[in-house]
């Protein structure tokens, strides 16, 4: 239960849909547990304000670990939600929200930046062969976990598309929100390649990392709200157990670095270098080729699969192929005071976040022998 909770990203409720009104249960946002109202009206502004949309979608094969083309299922939506007059004036892949705190704080920003005001997290998945989706509808807070306390949530739980889009039509009717988004762009606005820093792109390291402390940004641990009941309190203490092992996990990996480091909870560039931290250790998941767009990589386009150097355990690399859109790992050095990010001379990306950061430590190790 506990690693499905870490995977399955987007708002999930554990309520059937009959029973979809003014309840208080626990809902899972993009950042954890918390304590809603599912409320049969949605947000007041819906249709006079802007809406950021959170697309989740399941391949249908469980051991496909490729991204969906979800840019088509984006087309959909926004032609179904422009004819409603909401106004999404940008679509997010959950992946690319969870990718890492430094990649969730730049869709934020950029969020607030578009003047946001309601989040609509759709989910596409399958129950057996069959298709399904959820829908949630909640007002933005401004901040990094999305959504208040207690909010107030419009949802629809496991049901046909047609049938969300149509019972959404009929509650904007009842409710009779005032209508003032007329100017909504035909197509949607994809967010895929957004910079997630302002500094410059480099492969090398500088000397000065030798004698710097490097600050190692550690998973955060999931908030237990008095809210939640105690079947879900207990899930989160079981899964705040695992960060702990992954925190233990890392401890031992970077003893792979032969310089100095420490373990740290995430913070902005300012507050890191204010804590004595002029370098900082960041994780990004992603597909391969969302990382390299978002780290300002030079690509061609026309790439079917990227080549990762493995350091082995002497000397020397091997070559592992992984194609462009399968979710990997990969880390990066971010300077806190110029901002530049340190990416390494090599492509390390990996399946797994132990095997990615061990590629980048020796890497790293190596490079700056």
């Amino acid at each position: 239960m506990a690693s499905k909770i870490k995977f399955n990203l987007i708002l999930i409720l554990f309520l059937l849909v009959e029973s979809l009104s003014a309840q208080n249960v626990s809902l899972m946002d993009l950042c954890g547990w918390r304590p809603v109202v599912i409320s049969d009206q949605v947000p007041v502004d819906l249709t006079s304000s802007r809406s950021a949309v959170i697309i989740s979608m399941e391949a249908m094969e469980q051991d496909n670990k490729t991204r969906p083309n979800w840019e088509k299922l984006a087309n959909k939506i926004h032609a179904d939600l422009r004819k409603m007059y909401i106004d999404p004036v940008c679509y997010v892949h959950q992946d690319d929200l969870m990718a890492g705190p430094e990649i969730r704080r730049a869709f934020v920003t950029e969020f607030q930046q578009r003047g946001v005001k309601n989040l609509i997290f759709f989910e596409k998945k399958y129950v057996g062969l069959d298709e399904t989706h959820n829908v949630k509808i909640v007002k933005f807070n401004g901040q990094n976990d999305l959504t208040a306390e207690n909010e107030k949530v419009w949802a629809q739980i496991e049901s046909a598309y047609d049938l969300i889009t149509l019972r959404l039509g009929r509650q904007i009717i009842r409710q009779n929100i005032k209508r003032t988004n007329f100017l909504i762009p035909e197509g949607p606005n994809i967010l895929k390649d957004l910079p997630v820093f302002t500094g410059v792109h480099l492969g090398s390291y500088p000397g000065l990392i030798r004698r710097a402390n490097l600050a190692v940004v550690i998973p955060e641990k999931y908030k237990i709200y008095a809210g939640l009941s105690a079947n879900d309190q207990e899930i989160l203490r079981q899964e705040n157990l695992q960060i702990d092992r992954k925190i233990s996990d890392i401890e031992s990996i970077m003893t792979l670095y032969p310089y100095k480091y420490q373990l740290v909870n995430y913070g902005n560039d300012e507050t890191l270098y204010k804590q004595g931290f002029q370098f900082a250790l960041f994780p990004f998941q992603s597909t391969g080729v969302t990382i390299k767009n978002m780290l300002n990589y030079k690509i061609s386009g026309n790439e079917t699969d990227y080549i990762s150097m493995v350091p082995k355990d002497s000397s020397g690399v091997s070559l592992k192929t992984i194609p462009v859109e399968q979710i990997v790992y990969k880390y990066y050095i971010k300077q806190t005071i110029a901002h530049d990010v340190y990416v390494g001379k090599e492509w390390d990306s990996d399946f797994t976040w132990e095997s990615a950061l061990r590629n980048f430590i020796i890497n790293l190790g190596r490079a700056l022998k």
